[in-house]
């Protein structure tokens, strides 16, 4: 889906060392960790709640007599309704860091982290491209509730969660200081 290799830590650029920089001045930034351990919290609780549908269509034939089934419906109803939240949330998160916190960052830190900031930039557009294919999907599935619309909403989800971890460790290891380093408020 996209061109950006995103789990590559060697294709990120590293914020440089920041001269003067205090302990305290990373305390936003392990705020910004714990905002972000609660998306991987709700994206946990999205997959749980994925493999329970999955054990409930793991036979094609009763697939359909299974969708009829008012438990595992419910099951598919809640599934989109905590995917459709958490998708909410996490763009809602990146679009405070896309037009609050990166700007700042931008504005007023060095050349390196410039750079890291607009890597970050780049790795939330096809974060987004993820989460639009996900809806996608989600829709697909509701309107025809099979194996191979469930495959691809799996298949989408564990591509976004794996991407969305790895751009969080990224973010978190190159700003923890930066942020309050540079008097950026979150």
């Amino acid at each position: 889906m996209a061109t950006i290799t995103l789990l590559d830590d060697r294709n990120r650029p590293k914020a440089p060392a920041l001269e003067g920089a205090k302990d305290e001045d990373k305390i936003p930034g392990q705020h910004l960790k714990a905002s972000h351990r609660y998306h991987l919290q709700q994206m946990g609780q999205v997959r749980r709640v994925m493999e329970l549908v999955a054990q409930g269509s793991a036979v094609p034939e009763a697939l359909q007599t299974a969708f009829d089934g008012l438990d595992l419906l419910q099951s598919m109803r809640m599934f989109g309704n905590l995917c459709g939240q958490e998708c909410e949330m996490l763009t809602a998160h990146h679009d405070i860091e896309s037009y609050a916190l990166f700007p700042k960052l931008h504005e007023r830190g060095n050349d390196g982290i410039r750079k890291v900031v607009e890597r970050l930039m780049e790795e939330h557009k096809v974060i987004h491209a993820y989460l639009e294919e996900f809806e996608t999907r989600i829709g697909a599935l509701m309107a025809a509730p099979n194996g191979v619309n469930f495959a691809g909403v799996k298949d989408t989800f564990l591509n976004l969660e794996r991407i969305v971890q790895s751009h969080f460790k990224y973010e978190e290891t190159e700003l923890e200081t930066a942020i309050g380093f540079y008097g950026v408020e979150i």
